[in-house]
């Protein structure tokens, strides 16, 4: 049954994750679109027009110029997405195959398709017998959360496992940063994801290392609001904020969040970093918060930001 819901310019900005100048934008010089008007000569979008919009804004996240794509059809656009999302797979697991702790996280994901919690606290908890934690967490915690995720989108996991196993590792990585016996540096770090991100497994990373590079972390958590992030930062008297972005597709209003934050915040660092794609990694860039790829550069960035202040 086809629905008759037509949407505003501001709802298919929201719903798509282009600005509303740059619908307007690619509608007068490629004619991607020729939305209904009001009697007021206000934009009126159909479902297949929002559809539209957010194929031709998820594949120019993967590098494509617009101009470039503009012609495929929504057929064409959903392909190269899906010949994306397999070759990401594909890397994964040649990620993982050439891992030195391939058996490891292989002997994880077993477990986690068995739901056994106790089997999972056990084998984790004796990782740190035998390894650092910026080892733990970049070649074991990472890779295992990205192969659950692999895993849940091709079907071959249910989204009760990714649930099942964030909430074992958030307590293990919770208590792995309280845990610290590490002498901390009189600098404090606000560790957190935006309004909207629920996933922390990132932010949760970061804030370990970041304590085991001898700084005071404040974690907020998920989900936390651009006002409450800065004003944790300013009561506290914090010198940085570190922030992890899971979810990259609604970039207008990530990008509203992040000049928000810089007017609170004014010149303090701001790092962020998770799965972005570069050319808004570049719009951060300007707003002067700094885009980090790897996040072992967590640390070092943060010691360099410092030495500016």
């Amino acid at each position: 049954m086809k629905h008759d819901m037509k949407y505003s310019i501001e709802m298919a900005s929201k719903l798509s994750g282009l600005t509303p100048i740059l619908i307007r934008a690619w509608e007068n010089r490629y004619n991607i679109l020729k939305p209904e008007r009001t009697e007021g000569n206000h934009r009126l979008y159909s479902e297949e027009d929002i559809t539209r919009l957010c194929l031709l804004s998820e594949v120019r996240n993967f590098g494509f110029r617009i101009s470039d794509i503009v012609n495929l059809t929504d057929s064409e656009l959903r392909t190269l997405i899906v010949k994306k999302t397999d070759f990401d797979e594909e890397h994964s697991q040649e990620h993982i195959s050439n891992s030195s702790h391939n058996t490891l996280v292989v002997d994880l994901l077993n477990l986690v398709e068995k739901y056994d919690e106790q089997s999972i606290k056990t084998l984790i908890s004796e990782l740190r017998i035998n390894y650092s934690k910026p080892m733990i967490i970049n070649n074991i915690i990472l890779p295992l959360m990205r192969e659950v995720g692999a895993k849940w989108k091709s079907g071959e996991m249910r989204i009760s496992h990714e649930h099942f196993i964030s909430a074992i590792i958030s307590n293990y990585l919770t208590n792995m940063r309280e845990n610290n016996k590490k002498y901390q540096l009189s600098r404090k770090v606000v560790v957190c994801t935006l309004s909207g991100q629920y996933h922390e497994i990132g932010a949760l990373a970061a804030s370990v290392l970041i304590s085991e590079g001898g700084y005071k972390v404040i974690y907020l958590g998920a989900n936390s609001p651009t006002e409450e992030i800065a004003a944790s930062f300013l009561k506290s008297g914090a010198d940085a904020i570190v922030i992890s972005i899971i979810i990259p597709e609604i970039d207008s209003f990530l990008l509203t969040e992040f000049q928000r934050l810089r007017e609170y915040i004014n010149k303090a660092p701001i790092l962020v970093g998770g799965n972005l794609n570069d050319s808004f990694g570049e719009k951060l860039n300007l707003l002067g918060v700094n885009y980090i790829t790897d996040i072992n550069a967590i640390v070092p960035q943060l010691e360099k930001a410092f030495l500016k202040t």
